[in-house]
Protein backbone atom coordinates (compact mmCIF):
# COMPACT_ATOMS: atom_id res chain seq x y z
CA UNK A 1 0.00 0.00 0.00
CA UNK A 2 1.52 3.25 -0.98
CA UNK A 3 2.10 5.67 2.01
CA UNK A 4 0.23 9.08 2.36
CA UNK A 5 2.38 12.42 1.88
CA UNK A 6 1.58 14.81 3.89
CA UNK A 7 0.19 17.61 2.13
CA UNK A 8 1.46 21.08 2.61
CA UNK A 9 -0.27 24.06 0.78
CA UNK A 10 1.51 27.18 0.22
CA UNK A 11 -0.40 30.65 -0.47
CA UNK A 12 1.87 34.26 -1.81
CA UNK A 13 0.78 36.62 -4.53
CA UNK A 14 4.75 37.24 -4.92
CA UNK A 15 5.05 33.98 -7.78
CA UNK A 16 9.06 34.11 -6.93
CA UNK A 17 8.24 33.17 -3.38
CA UNK A 18 6.41 30.18 -4.30
CA UNK A 19 8.80 28.78 -6.79
CA UNK A 20 11.53 29.35 -4.14
CA UNK A 21 9.92 27.52 -1.43
CA UNK A 22 8.99 24.45 -3.73
CA UNK A 23 12.93 24.43 -4.61
CA UNK A 24 13.59 24.38 -0.96
CA UNK A 25 11.42 21.27 -0.44
CA UNK A 26 11.39 19.77 -3.32
CA UNK A 27 13.97 16.83 -1.80
CA UNK A 28 11.12 16.44 1.44
CA UNK A 29 8.98 13.68 1.04
CA UNK A 30 5.30 15.80 0.99
CA UNK A 31 3.22 16.81 -1.53
CA UNK A 32 3.02 20.41 -2.34
CA UNK A 33 0.29 22.54 -3.32
CA UNK A 34 1.10 26.50 -4.15
CA UNK A 35 -1.24 29.04 -5.10
CA UNK A 36 -1.42 32.99 -5.40
CA UNK A 37 -5.43 33.24 -4.45
CA UNK A 38 -6.07 32.66 -0.80
CA UNK A 39 -9.75 31.24 -2.07
CA UNK A 40 -7.95 28.23 -3.43
CA UNK A 41 -6.61 27.46 0.37
CA UNK A 42 -10.45 27.49 1.39
CA UNK A 43 -11.40 25.31 -1.91
CA UNK A 44 -8.45 22.53 -0.88
CA UNK A 45 -9.22 22.43 2.97
CA UNK A 46 -12.99 21.49 2.00
CA UNK A 47 -11.93 18.68 -0.48
CA UNK A 48 -9.23 17.21 1.11
CA UNK A 49 -6.98 16.44 4.59
CA UNK A 50 -4.37 19.54 4.52
CA UNK A 51 -1.87 18.89 6.79
CA UNK A 52 -0.14 22.77 6.78
CA UNK A 53 -1.08 25.65 5.53
CA UNK A 54 2.26 27.86 4.91
CA UNK A 55 -0.10 31.98 4.12
CA UNK A 56 2.50 34.94 3.43
CA UNK A 57 0.74 37.48 5.39
CA UNK A 58 -0.46 40.85 3.26
CA UNK A 59 -2.00 39.61 0.45
CA UNK A 60 -3.97 41.78 -2.35
CA UNK A 61 -7.51 39.89 -1.65
CA UNK A 62 -7.14 38.67 2.12
CA UNK A 63 -4.39 38.83 4.63
CA UNK A 64 -3.03 35.66 6.15
CA UNK A 65 -4.36 36.11 9.73
CA UNK A 66 -7.96 35.94 8.32
CA UNK A 67 -7.22 33.57 5.98
CA UNK A 68 -5.41 31.22 8.63
CA UNK A 69 -8.48 32.03 11.21
CA UNK A 70 -10.96 30.54 8.42
CA UNK A 71 -8.47 27.51 7.89
CA UNK A 72 -8.63 26.78 11.85
CA UNK A 73 -13.09 26.98 12.09
CA UNK A 74 -12.60 24.40 8.83
CA UNK A 75 -9.73 22.18 9.60
CA UNK A 76 -8.94 22.55 13.47
CA UNK A 77 -6.30 19.85 12.54
CA UNK A 78 -4.40 21.71 10.16
CA UNK A 79 -1.03 23.64 11.48
CA UNK A 80 -0.69 27.15 9.92
CA UNK A 81 2.43 29.29 9.44
CA UNK A 82 2.57 32.85 8.24
CA UNK A 83 5.61 34.18 6.50
CA UNK A 84 6.48 37.55 6.57
CA UNK A 85 8.87 39.91 5.88
CA UNK A 86 7.00 42.52 7.90
CA UNK A 87 7.99 43.45 11.34
CA UNK A 88 5.00 44.13 13.00
CA UNK A 89 3.68 40.80 11.97
CA UNK A 90 3.87 39.35 15.16
CA UNK A 91 1.98 42.06 16.99
CA UNK A 92 -1.11 42.02 14.26
CA UNK A 93 -1.02 38.09 15.21
CA UNK A 94 -1.42 38.96 18.66
CA UNK A 95 -3.81 41.12 18.13
CA UNK A 96 -6.21 39.22 16.36
CA UNK A 97 -5.51 36.18 19.03
CA UNK A 98 -4.77 33.55 16.40
CA UNK A 99 -2.75 30.78 17.79
CA UNK A 100 -0.06 29.68 14.80
CA UNK A 101 2.25 26.58 14.98
CA UNK A 102 4.95 29.51 13.85
CA UNK A 103 5.57 32.91 12.34
CA UNK A 104 8.62 32.83 10.12
CA UNK A 105 10.40 35.61 8.70
CA UNK A 106 11.26 36.10 5.04
CA UNK A 107 13.91 35.61 3.99
CA UNK A 108 13.73 32.74 6.03
CA UNK A 109 16.73 29.72 6.55
CA UNK A 110 16.33 26.86 4.33
CA UNK A 111 17.47 24.40 6.55
CA UNK A 112 16.09 25.84 9.74
CA UNK A 113 12.30 25.71 7.71
CA UNK A 114 12.64 21.79 7.05
CA UNK A 115 13.38 21.18 10.20
CA UNK A 116 10.47 22.70 11.26
CA UNK A 117 8.15 21.68 9.25
CA UNK A 118 9.65 18.20 9.64
CA UNK A 119 9.06 18.52 13.33
CA UNK A 120 5.24 19.68 12.94
CA UNK A 121 4.50 16.76 10.42
CA UNK A 122 6.76 13.51 11.67
CA UNK A 123 3.57 13.26 14.22
CA UNK A 124 1.05 13.24 12.08
CA UNK A 125 2.56 11.19 9.71
CA UNK A 126 5.42 9.15 11.20
CA UNK A 127 5.90 6.46 8.98
CA UNK A 128 6.77 9.10 6.08
CA UNK A 129 8.40 11.88 8.00
CA UNK A 130 11.73 10.94 8.95
CA UNK A 131 12.64 11.93 12.39
CA UNK A 132 15.19 14.94 12.80
CA UNK A 133 18.21 14.39 12.68
CA UNK A 134 20.44 15.36 15.54
CA UNK A 135 24.50 15.59 15.90
CA UNK A 136 25.65 14.70 19.21
CA UNK A 137 29.16 15.84 20.94
CA UNK A 138 30.27 15.62 24.06
CA UNK A 139 31.97 18.64 25.75
CA UNK A 140 34.04 18.81 28.93
CA UNK A 141 34.45 21.77 30.64
CA UNK A 142 36.63 20.67 33.24
CA UNK A 143 39.53 23.00 33.87
CA UNK A 144 38.45 25.04 30.41
CA UNK A 145 37.86 28.43 29.89
CA UNK A 146 34.58 29.53 28.23
CA UNK A 147 36.19 30.98 25.10
CA UNK A 148 37.45 27.07 24.72
CA UNK A 149 34.19 25.59 25.28
CA UNK A 150 32.33 27.60 22.78
CA UNK A 151 34.95 27.44 20.14
CA UNK A 152 34.51 23.63 19.94
CA UNK A 153 30.74 24.44 19.70
CA UNK A 154 30.24 26.58 17.38
CA UNK A 155 31.73 24.24 14.48
CA UNK A 156 29.06 21.74 15.56
CA UNK A 157 26.52 24.75 15.31
CA UNK A 158 27.96 25.84 11.73
CA UNK A 159 27.32 22.08 10.31
CA UNK A 160 24.25 21.85 11.62
CA UNK A 161 22.93 24.98 9.68
CA UNK A 162 24.29 24.22 6.78
CA UNK A 163 23.38 20.32 6.68
CA UNK A 164 19.96 21.11 8.56
CA UNK A 165 21.01 18.28 11.17
CA UNK A 166 19.79 19.79 14.81
CA UNK A 167 23.14 19.90 17.30
CA UNK A 168 22.89 18.24 20.15
CA UNK A 169 25.23 19.67 22.91
CA UNK A 170 26.04 17.10 26.23
CA UNK A 171 28.01 19.46 28.56
CA UNK A 172 30.11 17.55 31.28
CA UNK A 173 32.01 19.11 34.61
CA UNK A 174 30.33 22.18 33.99
CA UNK A 175 30.92 22.98 37.70
CA UNK A 176 34.81 21.98 37.77
CA UNK A 177 34.59 24.76 34.36
CA UNK A 178 38.32 26.79 35.15
CA UNK A 179 36.20 29.99 34.21
CA UNK A 180 33.22 32.24 35.13
CA UNK A 181 30.40 30.36 34.37
CA UNK A 182 27.86 33.36 33.46
CA UNK A 183 30.96 34.32 30.92
CA UNK A 184 30.14 30.68 29.31
CA UNK A 185 26.33 31.05 29.37
CA UNK A 186 26.76 34.44 27.32
CA UNK A 187 29.07 32.88 25.06
CA UNK A 188 27.03 30.47 24.19
CA UNK A 189 23.93 32.90 24.14
CA UNK A 190 25.78 34.67 21.38
CA UNK A 191 26.76 31.14 19.67
CA UNK A 192 23.17 30.08 19.18
CA UNK A 193 21.63 33.79 17.95
CA UNK A 194 24.52 33.79 15.80
CA UNK A 195 24.48 30.76 14.23
CA UNK A 196 19.80 30.95 13.52
CA UNK A 197 19.59 27.66 14.36
CA UNK A 198 18.00 25.87 17.05
CA UNK A 199 20.11 23.42 19.47
CA UNK A 200 19.70 20.98 22.04
CA UNK A 201 21.81 21.57 25.09
CA UNK A 202 21.88 18.94 27.99
CA UNK A 203 23.53 19.13 31.14
CA UNK A 204 23.16 16.84 34.21
CA UNK A 205 24.45 19.79 36.95
CA UNK A 206 21.21 22.21 35.53
CA UNK A 207 23.21 25.14 36.01
CA UNK A 208 22.24 26.24 32.25
CA UNK A 209 18.43 26.48 32.71
CA UNK A 210 19.19 30.13 33.68
CA UNK A 211 19.97 31.44 30.55
CA UNK A 212 17.08 29.71 28.30
CA UNK A 213 15.25 33.14 28.68
CA UNK A 214 18.30 34.71 26.89
CA UNK A 215 17.93 31.95 24.07
CA UNK A 216 14.42 32.49 23.58
CA UNK A 217 13.52 29.30 21.71
CA UNK A 218 16.87 28.70 19.59
CA UNK A 219 17.61 26.01 22.04
CA UNK A 220 16.58 23.71 24.14
CA UNK A 221 18.40 22.99 27.81
CA UNK A 222 18.21 20.01 29.41
CA UNK A 223 19.01 18.49 33.06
Amino acid sequence: MEKVKPLIVIVDDDPEILRSLQRTLRDEPYEILTTEHPVQVLRWITERPVDLVISDQRMPDMNGTDLLEIVREYSPETACIILSGFPDTALIVEESGLSLEHLIRKPWDNAELAVILRRLLETRHPSTVAPEPREEITVSCRGRTARDVVAEILPVCSRGQAHGIRPVIVLQDLRLLGDSVSRLLKGLARAVAWSHFPIDLRDESGCLAAFLAALGRRATVRG
